[in-house]
């Protein structure tokens, strides 16, 4: 029973955290990036890059923020 109960809180977690990347990742695409303006953090830098370059934002971001997860794992 106890597993089971854990099971759904975690699915649960993941759902949510799903849902708020989803509603940021349409913010990103749909109103930040149109007007050219740069957020802070990884997002931010990837949008600049992308505008130098030309490379896609979410591939950038991707790139930026995984070194971070490992670091983050790490400690």
């Amino acid at each position: 029973m106890k597993w089971n109960r854990r099971v759904l809180e975690v699915a649960a977690d993941a759902a949510v955290v799903l849902l708020g990347t989803m509603i940021y990742a349409s913010g990103l695409y749909f109103f930040i990036e149109p007007c050219n303006m740069a957020p802070g953090g990884a997002s931010g830098i990837a949008l600049i890059i992308s505008h130098l370059t030309g490379l896609p934002v979410g591939l950038l971001t991707a790139a930026i923020n995984a070194p971070l997860f490992l670091l983050g794992y790490r400690y």
